[in-house]
């Protein structure tokens, strides 16, 4: 039995364009193909929002200043009363003291903050409470996540978090390449080739990266 369309709104305060925002992307196009109204608010001159506005999402844009800020709350709460969403998807921590209590507000039933890495929460009394008292579910993109959740928050409930996975659509990645990138960077065709795509953040282990590239070029 086909479930009725819903209509969700996803939340996102970062200002540059990386991995986090290119799943939410991805997430809010794999919902509007099955039926479903997607909405998003972010930050105004965001290459988000540009993209989303391109793709036709209905954005709304707002500033995010400081945690449990009034006029960002009552921006955000004027904003969902004029969607009234069945739900709404964070991104970020401030996002969900934000717009988690603009949903209380605006009488917004579900709100789910995603964590897409396993980095840990804080034992400090604004995550246990909005985590507690504004989430309605959380969802972690990985087992490991979740693990991490729920060894650094023991007050946040197992079954209140779901695992799904990041989706990728095949279709790009099957079509025949736009670039020949061996000839472009002077590799002949029987080179071997290592490369590296992603963020230049420390997190990701560029540095130890780097390291073993070295290795295997002395090999």
């Amino acid at each position: 039995m086909r479930r009725a369309p819903l209509n969700w709104v996803f939340v996102n305060s970062i200002q540059m364009f990386a991995g986090g925002e290119i799943w939410m992307l991805t997430a809010m196009r794999g919902l509007r193909v099955r039926g479903h109204q997607i909405s998003l608010i972010c930050r105004p001159g965001t290459e988000l929002a540009r993209r989303a506005q391109q793709e036709g999402f209905p954005v709304f844009t707002m500033n995010f200043r400081g945690d449990f800020d009034p006029a960002s709350i009552l921006r955000a709460a004027a904003i969902l009363k004029r969607i009234r969403p069945h739900g709404i998807l964070t991104n970020m921590d401030k996002e969900l003291r934000v717009v988690g209590m603009a949903a209380k507000l605006a009488g917004v039933p579900v709100v789910v903050p995603r964590r897409g890495s396993d980095f840990p929460l804080k034992n400090h009394w604004v995550y246990r409470w909005s985590y507690v008292h504004l989430a309605t579910g959380v969802l972690a993109n990985s087992k490991a996540t979740k693990q991490t959740l729920l060894k650094n928050a023991p007050w946040l409930p197992a079954e209140k978090i779901r695992v799904i996975y990041n989706g990728i659509d095949p279709k790009p990645y099957g079509q025949p390449p736009q670039k020949n990138l061996r000839a472009e960077f002077g590799f002949e065709p029987g080179d071997f080739v290592v490369g590296f795509v992603g963020q230049l953040d420390e997190r990701k282990g560029v540095f130890d990266l780097l390291k073993g590239f070295s290795k295997l070029a002395e090999k």
